[in-house]
């Protein structure tokens, strides 16, 4: 039987409260946002999403039993630490993970990572046979899915993925053997799990058409959205700031960012910028040449809400016309909108089909377009940008809140295990 350390969620009247009659295991790469676990191989945005989708499904009164993840560290050379040993978390709550042991040399490393879980999944099936079972996959490179594909059918558990990070080798990934081999599997994959979870439709369309999906692009907490409560008219400055927070690099448009403020002359105009990645000397040479622009360097959460709150405008430069990444759609977009600021953003996925008329959508992915519509968000006045941006935050806590996510994934997964689904948008 299970160790209760390797419990995920257990509510003290379980019997009572709950309305799933399956359990879930969760498998993904979550642990707590905490000192001991923040290093260059940890993703807080990738993180949060994960332990904002477990307190939903828990609050849904999905029986999530089992948590399986690894402990986010650069492989070795680039740190010191050869073996990872195994280790029981708890990441909220009752909810606990369980960071399993694995060799931490690529590509010894996924291989490891993707039997010790198989054989986890396995124990925990066969502890668990008679009882409904799903196991639920947060992405499907990290460990590669097909181990957790088997050992699901082996326990005749259904097997669900949140696919919110396809990438294409040479694309982020480096193009190699090893990438081209996951970017197969995930092909392979796809069409023959028991649902999907996607952040865009385009997912579906491309590598599983006909097959029923779940549309979920993201959410906040109640908690963020009360950070962002609007309190009065707002205060007249003679400044206005422009921010973004991100990874530094060709996708997230800093080039078309840099060059756009480049064009905007106006000296009250301030660009302030939170992040690390590839162009970060790109940002410290322009911060450089121009006071106007401040690098502030990689924030905590509550550094980069406390630069929303201060800003006028957040910017959300998803390129896609130069840099191929038809399957993604930055969380952060949601949280931006929440954030009750006037956000201009690019059009990809389904974002001028759901969120134009909340947003400023860039005609084309130019330096141009880009200063354009900053002008003219310029000259609303900030009245008119707060009536706008709180019209935003409204459709966002109605439709986007974690909670409201959670309930419908709980819904799409009790129709997967009563073979009745439908796609859901």
């Amino acid at each position: 039987m299970e160790q209760n350390s390797d419990i995920a969620s257990q509510p003290a009247a379980a019997a009572e409260t709950e309305k799933h009659d399956f359990i879930v295991a969760f498998v993904g790469i979550v642990v707590p946002d905490e000192s001991g676990f923040v290093n260059e191989a940890f993703s807080r945005a990738g993180n949060m999403s994960q332990l904002n989708l477990l307190k939903s499904l828990v609050a849904a009164e999905v029986r999530v039993s089992l948590v399986l993840s690894f402990l986010p560290i650069p492989s070795y050379p680039r740190t010191k630490r050869l073996w990872v040993s195994k280790q029981t978390v708890r990441l909220f709550g009752n909810c606990h993970a369980v960071l399993l042991p694995f060799i931490n040399l690529q590509p010894i490393k996924q291989i490891h990572w993707g039997i010790s879980v198989f054989l986890r999944l396995l124990f925990w099936g066969l502890a668990n046979w008679r009882t409904p079972k799903v196991v639920y996959l947060y992405n499907l490179s990290r460990p590669p899915a097909v181990f957790q594909y088997i050992a699901a059918r082996l326990v005749r558990a259904k097997i669900v993925a949140s696919l919110y990070d396809i990438t294409i080798p040479g694309v982020v990934d480096p193009d190699d053997v090893y990438q081209r081999m996951i970017f197969h599997m995930t092909k392979w994959i796809i069409p023959r799990l028991d649902g999907r979870i996607v952040i865009t439709e385009q997912i579906v369309t491309d590598f599983a058409p006909g097959k029923s999906f779940l549309l979920v692009d993201g959410g906040v907490t109640k908690e963020a959205l009360s950070i962002f409560e609007p309190v009065g008219k707002p205060v007249e400055r003679p400044e206005f700031v422009l921010a973004f927070a991100g990874s530094l690099w060709e996708g997230n448009g800093i080039p078309v960012i840099l060059k756009a403020f480049a064009q905007l002359k106006d000296p009250a105009c301030r660009l302030w910028i939170a992040g690390k990645g590839e162009l970060q000397d790109e940002v410290l040479k322009a911060s450089a040449n121009d006071p106007r622009i401040s690098y502030k360097g990689l924030l905590d959460h509550q550094g980069v809400l406390a630069m929303y709150e201060a800003a006028d405008v957040l910017l959300n430069i998803r390129i896609t016309k130069q840099v191929e990444v038809p399957y993604a759609f930055p969380s952060k977009f949601i949280e931006y909108l929440a954030t009750g600021k006037c956000v201009v953003t690019t059009s990809f996925a389904h974002v001028e089909s759901e969120y134009g008329q909340y947003c400023f959508v860039m005609k084309s992915e130019t330096p141009e377009a880009l200063a354009e519509v900053i002008e003219n968000v310029r000259k609303m006045g900030s009245e008119e940008r707060q009536r706008f941006g709180a019209e935003a935050r409204e459709y966002v806590a109605r439709n986007k809140t974690w909670e409201r996510q959670g309930l419908r994934i709980a819904k799409y997964l009790e129709g997967i295990m009563e073979t009745r689904v439908e796609s859901q948008r």
